[in-house]
């Protein structure tokens, strides 16, 4: 299911931190598949919601670590697997050839002198798929980024599909 609100200053981010629930609702309810969502753990919650933000952010350390989060792997064959779908997912958004001019998905990042607005929203779009969840939320992620709206709508579309 796709949901779109196209309103100016009509609270569509105060939503978004109603749906993280890091704003309470004081009536009414919100649910999703059925479920009110102030009757779930709010880790629980969140670990099924995804959102590409309006202004992109990042953590000390590599590519790698920003791209993942941390998340641990158990094996070197999963290690393997997940670099080729790092790849992957950067090649179909246009940013692996940056990333190897950069020094690889090892390299330290800073993304303020290392990459353009819209590249950082697509290294965060690419964290997306990497990070799955049910639903992705999108907080007016592409607006100001018009040249790398196709390449990431499109990329959204096949990975769904896939």
């Amino acid at each position: 299911m796709n949901i779109r609100l196209q309103f100016e200053h009509s609270g569509k981010s105060s939503l978004i931190q109603t749906i993280f629930r890091l704003l309470e609702i004081s009536r009414g309810k919100i649910l999703i598949d059925g479920i009110d969502i102030t009757s779930m753990p709010r880790n629980l919650l969140r670990s099924r919601l995804n959102i590409l933000p309006q202004e992109a952010f990042f953590v000390p350390g590599t590519i790698e670590h920003n791209l993942l989060l941390g998340a641990a792997l158990k094996q070197d064959e999963e290690k393997e697997a997940l670099n080729r779908r790092i790849e992957e997912i950067l090649r179909a958004l246009k940013l692996w050839d940056k990333i190897l001019q950069l020094g690889g998905i090892s390299a330290v990042l800073d993304p303020e002198k290392m990459l353009s607005q819209g590249e950082r929203q697509l290294f965060c779009l690419a964290r997306a798929v990497l990070n799955p969840s049910p639903i992705l939320i999108l907080d007016e992620a592409t607006s100001r980024h018009v040249p790398f709206i196709h390449p990431m709508f499109t990329f959204l579309q096949s990975s769904q599909s896939s």
